[in-house]
């Protein structure tokens, strides 16, 4: 049986922000209620832009109110040194795992 959202093809319009087609939650890996999911503090991450991640923590992890104050997940940019957040049920939109951690990318 396919999804109901994405009818078996794995992917989804989302029209905001200029839109782009972007995984169906049908296909996600990360599960916001099983953190043996998330990605691995250390682990480096593409952006589909280019740019690679190490992520540094999370943040709202034992909030009751998701709705309002949502996980987040930290990451460094490792070009220019600057650390950003994003929702954690938001991370793999636009994030592909490289390394599960730093000793493999520096060898």
């Amino acid at each position: 049986m396919s999804c109901e959202h994405c009818n078996g093809t794995g992917s989804v319009w989302r029209g905001w922000a200029g839109g782009d087609y972007e995984p169906c939650d049908c296909t996600r890996k990360i599960k916001l209620e099983d953190p043996n999911t998330w990605p691995q503090i250390g682990s480096i991450w593409a952006h589909r832009n280019g740019n690679q991640y190490v992520v540094m923590m999370f943040t709202n992890v034992e909030t009751e109110r998701q709705d309002r104050y949502p996980t987040t997940i930290v990451y460094r940019n490792f070009g220019n040194g600057k650390s950003y957040s994003r929702s954690l049920v938001d991370w793999e939109r636009s994030m592909t795992l490289r390394y599960t951690k730093l000793e493999d990318l520096i060898g």
